[in-house]
């Protein structure tokens, strides 16, 4: 048994080592510039789904606000919340734009 496994471990890393350099030619398929177009086209279109997104949790949190069950401090927290996560996603984006290709 060990003795098998010896040999299909050689054998596979011979398979390997003789496959390795035909493998090894890379190959450039131009995405550069479509994918410098996508980040141009959210940078600007982001605000607007942001504002948006933004108006639609207020007038969600309304409830929060006024009537018979108003709690400030959560229609506060989930506004905060939100503020946060758009944080985030802005950290983020700005990462993967500052890394280089």
């Amino acid at each position: 048994m060990k003795k098998n496994l010896i040999t299909n471990g050689l054998f596979y890393t011979a398979v390997l080592l003789l496959a390795l350099p035909t493998q090894m030619y890379a190959q450039s398929l131009g995405l550069q510039s479509a994918g410098q177009k996508l980040a141009t086209e959210l940078e600007g279109v982001f605000p607007y789904i942001a504002g948006g997104i933004f108006i639609f949790v207020a007038f969600k949190n309304l409830g929060n606000f006024v009537g018979e069950n108003a709690d400030i401090w959560k229609g506060i927290k989930n506004l905060a919340f939100y503020i946060l996560a758009v944080l985030v996603a802005v950290g983020i984006y700005r990462f993967v734009k500052s890394q280089a290709l």
